[in-house]
């Protein structure tokens, strides 16, 4: 397994403090296979030339001397291409070059226009230096991105909008292709807008790529990536960013940095997983990064820690980046991170020799951030790969992002939607295979009950408040009225008179063969309770083909991740979401002869039993508070 140190400017720039931070991180190479150098110390897109220069005269006995202490590999990180957001404004040198112009139409200070001549001669220079310094390879971070430049997106100046129109043969003006993009984001002129933003960057890809090139076309290439869409442009921006960069090192990001909600390594999980199943595959070189930026000594416990390492690997990574700390002395978390890979190199080497040839065999969700998460804190499997997704669950207007044949081949399957998916769904003429239409909305607070249906279990009458409105909510939950009796109903709506106002969640096998569920009152944040629970459980098992791919037996919150292929490899593993410890329980797994992967990486036997299902059950004797155990038949 890959582990990679990245290391601040601050902790080598400065000879004195560069001998301290190597007789530190010395200690370190049995667990740390390369080194990546950040080149800058700010956010700021452009630096002086003469600055970057000077940056790699040091570079060039830095390098080397990274080398000597016993680290393999050593490169790169250059945090800034374009600049992530104004960042020293009036205090360094002006860029002497157009700057990035918002969709806000507001100039701004630091970070650059791609499409300038002055930026396009004034990158290539500073890669041209940068490989100069003798660098294994050389790392893009994620400022080579669309959007959430500072909370804009990139770039609407005169130079971006002429270059826009002579491509496409017309004439629109700032404030046509803005509107456009405000009023319709998946409509014609917004589509040619973003094509013309992807391969705008794709040039400057190139134009690095040959920089890089004309100094060392062996130096290996880096990106990270950061979507800000579920949508195919995300796609199209990998497969053409990363080709045109020859990129062989890829980076998943997503923010996970402090464990005050430790949870929110799930969503994490799912998005960096999203990433990258759309990698090209010269990507061979997938890592997982550890960050608690803007590195704080506390923000995360030793056990959250471990946990992550073992949900960064499940993505599928192969390898772990972690960072230094961008002070002037060497915070707790290097340390913690050090011991914590010594302890569990076994366990870390094989899950990461594993999990990259296994897919995901959960629930695809195309809202990571709440739906996804919160279903898994639910004991849901989920993935953030829809490649070989076991269901689909499409919230909001992501089917935006599929044709009318993809909508059919979902709704041939197991389907799930929540209020504002299915409109968009019965607005393209596909209504009748979900078995409901939308009836009366309401925009005061309402309750759901469940009802007799078998999926709810034991728990017919539950009642839950998912939403309670205090102000400025648009109406968005309305009864679901059957378009046959083939449709069940799993919960109904009430108001707070507890008079009856008819379905709110219903399930229907169409005329195609699929299994479908509309959900008019979901509410994500609001689905912690045992009745929901199984009621999801329940819905899940019974859309997926062959039931669930894994369901753990347990009244507690342990998340599942199953990988596993056709042939019957299986990797999975259980993660304890909760400050409290779970006793004994059992799961039962789509996969044969699991044995838990210790620390050291051997194999230990688990108690099991193969069902009538043709699934097996084992039993776990319990997990300690965010503990994950990882089990595996090979």
């Amino acid at each position: 397994m890959l582990t990679s140190l990245r290391v601040p400017y601050c902790r080598y720039f400065d000879t004195r403090e560069f001998e301290a931070h190597l007789a530190r991180v010395r200690e370190q190479t049995d667990v740390s296979t390369e080194v990546a150098l950040f080149t800058e110390y700010s956010h700021r897109g452009y630096w002086p030339l003469d600055e970057v220069r000077s940056l790699a005269s040091v570079l060039k006995e830095r390098i080397p001397a990274y080398r000597a202490a016993g680290f393999k590999c050593v490169g790169l990180n250059v945090l800034d291409t374009f600049g992530h957001m104004d960042d020293g404004w009036g205090l360094m040198e002006a860029p002497p070059m157009p700057t990035l112009v918002g969709i806000d139409g507001k100039p701004f200070s630091t970070c650059l226009c791609p499409s300038s001549g002055e930026f396009r001669e004034y990158i290539a220079e500073k890669f041209r230096i940068l490989a100069s310094c003798g660098p294994d390879f050389i790392w893009v971070d994620d400022d080579f991105k669309l959007k959430n430049h500072g909370g804009m997106e990139i770039c609407f100046c005169p130079e971006c909008i002429g270059k826009f129109n002579r491509k496409y043969g017309l004439s629109e003006s700032f404030e046509t292709v803005t509107q456009s993009l405000f009023r319709d984001a998946n409509g014609e002129l917004s589509r040619k807008w973003t094509d013309f933003s992807v391969d705008n960057l794709t040039e400057v890809a190139h134009t690095i790529r040959e920089a890089v090139d004309s100094v060392c076309p062996d130096i290996k290439m880096g990106m990270m990536t950061v979507p800000d869409d579920h949508f195919p442009e995300d796609v199209l921006c990998f497969e053409k960013w990363m080709g045109a960069i020859r990129a062989e090192k890829g980076r998943p990001g997503s923010g996970f940095y402090t464990d005050a909600t430790p949870t929110n390594i799930l969503p994490k999980f799912l998005f960096c997983e999203y990433q990258l199943a759309h990698y090209p595959p010269s990507v061979s070189d997938r890592q997982y990064e550890v960050e608690n930026f803007p590195a704080q000594d506390y923000t995360k416990a030793k056990t959250v820690t471990r946990m992550e390492f073992l949900h960064g690997l499940m993505t599928g990574c192969n390898g772990i980046s972690f960072s230094g700390t961008f002070g002037y002395q060497e915070e707790r978390s290097l340390y913690d991170s050090r011991e914590i890979l010594r302890e569990n190199a076994g366990l870390y080497g094989k899950v990461a020799e594993l999990a990259p040839a296994l897919p995901n065999r959960g629930v695809y969700c195309s809202d990571f951030f709440t739906s996804g998460g919160r279903l898994m804190e639910i004991n849901l499997p989920m993935t953030g790969d829809r490649r070989g997704a076991a269901a689909f669950f499409l919230t909001e207007d992501a089917p935006r992002a599929y044709s009318d044949e993809e909508l059919i081949r979902l709704l041939s399957g197991g389907l799930v939607l929540d209020t504002k998916a299915f409109r968009y769904i019965r607005e393209r003429g596909l209504g009748k295979y979900c078995g409901v239409k939308d009836g009366d909305s309401y925009d005061n607070s309402i309750i759901e009950e469940h009802t007799e249906d078998p999926f709810n279990g034991e728990h017919f009458g539950f009642r839950r408040n998912a939403w309670v409105r205090f102000s400025g909510m648009e109406p968005c939950v309305s009864v679901l009225e059957p378009l046959d009796g083939r449709v069940r109903v799993l919960s109904e709506l009430e108001d707070l008179t507890c008079r009856r106002l008819g379905p709110c969640m219903t399930y229907y096998e169409n005329e195609l063969g699929g299994r479908v569920a509309v959900c008019s009152y979901f509410f994500p944040n609001s689905i912690q309770f045992e009745a929901k629970r199984v009621q999801w459980t329940n819905l899940m098992d019974a859309l997926v083909p062959g039931g669930l791919p894994v369901k753990v037996n347990a009244k507690h919150k342990v998340s599942p991740i199953l990988r596993k292929n056709g042939a019957g490899d299986g990797l999975l593993m259980l993660t304890n979401m909760t400050f409290d410890p779970v006793g004994a329980f059992s799961v039962d797994v789509d996969a044969r002869d699991l044995k838990r992967i210790e620390c050291d990486g051997s194999l230990s036997p688990v108690e099991s039993r193969r069902l009538e299902n043709g699934k097996t059950r084992i039993w776990i004797d319990g997990l300690s508070p965010w503990e994950s155990a990882v089990f595996a038949n090979r």
